[in-house]
């Protein structure tokens, strides 16, 4: 699996501003690098999940040790 590894960058989301407009937009932090197993889905079962876009998304194998790095609304750069 050592072999599979990609460079996965990884911003946490920091909270969302206003711009002079009063639109909304999302700050993150400095993108960390990560080397992680990235695979396009294609499973029955992701593909039901994820619908017909699914052949634009990629899911990453992550050793358990990250599981307190990531949380929901980060932003990956593959």
């Amino acid at each position: 699996m050592k072999n599979w590894k990609k460079k996965i960058y990884i911003a946490s989301k920091i909270g969302t501003l206003l711009d002079d407009n009063g639109n909304e937009f999302t700050t993150y932090d400095v993108p960390k690098l990560y080397k992680f197993n990235v695979q396009p889905i294609n499973s029955n079962v992701d593909l039901v999940e994820f619908g017909e876009k699914s052949s634009m998304i990629q899911k990453a194998v992550i050793p358990i040790r990250y599981k307190h790095c990531f949380k929901e609304n980060d932003l990956a750069y593959l």
